[in-house]
């Protein structure tokens, strides 16, 4: 569980990174990897 949360935060600071550097692309993938690590 705390593992999941730190990923979460990790993909949340990437996400926020990847639509001010890049698109929104890198953002879903962050999204979708977190959510495959949390389940």
């Amino acid at each position: 569980m705390v593992k999941c949360w730190l990923r979460e935060a990790g993909a949340h600071n990437v996400l926020v990174t990847s639509a001010v550097n890049n698109n929104g692309v890198t953002e879903l993938f962050a999204l979708l990897h977190t959510e495959e690590g949390c389940r």
